[in-house]
C-alpha cells in the first residue's frame, strides 16, 4: 500500500495522506505525522496534520451515519456528537500546539539557515580573499624567480669578466717582471762597465804614480790641493749617487704601492662583484690609468739610471791625476765604486729589501 501511495502521482496530497491513514488503520496503528511520512513525503508537517485531522472527521461521520442507519437512540447520538466535538476540540488544541512548536522550529531553522548562509558567504569572501592573496603571492614568486634568474645570468657574466680581468692583471705583472729584469740587467751592465773603467783608471794611476814619486816634495803642496779637489768631486759624485739611489728606491716603492693598490682593488672587486657592473668598469679605468702611470714611472726610472752613470764617472784629466796620492785615491774610488754602485745594483734587483 505504501508503495502505491508514493508512486501514484494521480493522488492529491490529502488523498495520499488519507490513503496512508487507511493503511495504518488496517495495520491497527494510529495515524500520526511521523507514521504517515513513511508512506508520503510531500507537503509540510502542518498540512499533513490537517489532512490527518480531516481523515478522523470523515471516519467519525461515516461511523455516525452507520449508527443512525441502525436506529441509534437520539440520546446516544447526541452523546456521540458531544464526544466527537470534545475530541475535535482536543485534537484542534493539540494541533494548534504542534503547529506552534512547528512554527518555532521553522523560525529556529530559518534563523539557523540565515546564519549558515551568512557564514557560508563570509567563508566564501574569506576564500576569495585567500585566493587573491595566493594569486598575488604566485605573481610575486614568479617575479622573484625571474629576478633570481637574471641575477644568476649577471653573476655568470661578471665571473667571466673577472677571469678576463685577472688574466690582464697577470699579464701586466709579467710585463712588470720582464721590465724589472731588463732594468736589472742594464744596471749590472752599467756596474760592469764602471768597474772596468775603474780598473783602467787604477792601472793608469799606478803607472803615473811612479812618475809622481820621482817629482818628490816639490809637487806635494800642489798634490794636496788637487787631492782635496778630487775628494770633493768624489763626495759630490757620492752624494749624487745616493740621491739617484733614493729616487730609484722611491720610484720602486711607489710602483710597488700602486701594484698593491691594484691588487686590493681587484680583491674589493671580487668581494663586491654581485653589486654592480659599473664598479668593474671603473676598476678597468683605474687599471688602465695605473698601467699608463707605471709605464711613465719605468721610463723615468730608466732615464734616472742613464743619468746616474755620468754622475759616478771619474774625470779622466791627466793633469789632475798626476797630482793624486796613490793610497787615498784608490781607497776613495773603491769606497765609491764597490760600495755605492754595489748597493744600487742590489736595491735595483731587490727593491723590497728581501735580500737584506
Amino acid at each position: 500500500m505504501s508503495t502505491s501511495v508514493l508512486s501514484d502521482r494521480s493522488y492529491t496530497r490529502r488523498e495520499a495522506v488519507w490513503a496512508a491513514c487507511n493503511s495504518l488503520a488496517a495495520a491497527s496503528e494510529k495515524p500520526s505525522v511521523s507514521k504517515v511520512r513513511g508512506y508520503y513525503k510531500g507537503g509540510s508537517d502542518t498540512d499533513v496534520q490537517a489532512d490527518i485531522h480531516a481523515w478522523y472527521e470523515r471516519l467519525f461521520s461515516h461511523h455516525c451515519a452507520q449508527a443512525a442507519g441502525q436506529g441509534m437512540p437520539d440520546e446516544v447520538a447526541e452523546l456521540m456528537r458531544q464526544l466527537w466535538a470534545t475530541a475535535t476540540a482536543a485534537a484542534q488544541g493539540h494541533l494548534a500546539h504542534e503547529k506552534s512548536l512547528l512554527n518555532q522550529e521553522r523560525a529556529q531553522l530559518t534563523q539557523e539557515h540565515v546564519q549558515m548562509v551568512e557564514l557560508v558567504q563570509e567563508k566564501q569572501k574569506h576564500l576569495e580573499q585567500v585566493q587573491g592573496e595566493l594569486a598575488g603571492q604566485a605573481t610575486s614568486l614568479a617575479v622573484s624567480q625571474e629576478r633570481l634568474q637574471q641575477a644568476l645570468q649577471m653573476n655568470d657574466g661578471l665571473k667571466a669578466e673577472q677571469g678576463v680581468l685577472v688574466q690582464r692583471l697577470e699579464a701586466m705583472q709579467q710585463a712588470i717582471d720582464e721590465r724589472d729584469r731588463r732594468h736589472t740587467e742594464a744596471m749590472q751592465l752599467l756596474s760592469s762597465q764602471y768597474q772596468d773603467s775603474l780598473a783602467n783608471l787604477n792601472a793608469d794611476h799606478k803607472s803615473r804614480l811612479a812618475e809622481f814619486e820621482a817629482a818628490g816634495v816639490q809637487n806635494e803642496q800642489r798634490y794636496r790641493g788637487m787631492e782635496r779637489h778630487m775628494l770633493q768631486q768624489i763626495e759630490e759624485a757620492r752624494a749624487k749617487s745616493l740621491h739617484w739611489e733614493g729616487e730609484a728606491l722611491s720610484l720602486r716603492s711607489r710602483n710597488q704601492t700602486e701594484v698593491d693598490l691594484v691588487k686590493r682593488q681587484l680583491q674589493n672587486a671580487r668581494s663586491t662583484i654581485d653589486a654592480s657592473r659599473g664598479e668593474i668598469n671603473a676598476l678597468k679605468g683605474q687599471l688602465t690609468a695605473l698601467n699608463l702611470q707605471r709605464d711613465a714611472m719605468i721610463k723615468e726610472l730608466a732615464l734616472a739610471s742613464v743619468a746616474l752613470s755620468p754622475a759616478l764617472a771619474v774625470e779622466e784629466d791627466g793633469r789632475q791625476l798626476d797630482l793624486l796620492d796613490a793610497g787615498g785615491l784608490e781607497d776613495g774610488l773603491k769606497t765609491t765604486g764597490n760600495g755605492d754602485i754595489g748597493k744600487i745594483g742590489q736595491r735595483e734587483t731587490d727593491p723590497d729589501g728581501v735580500g737584506e
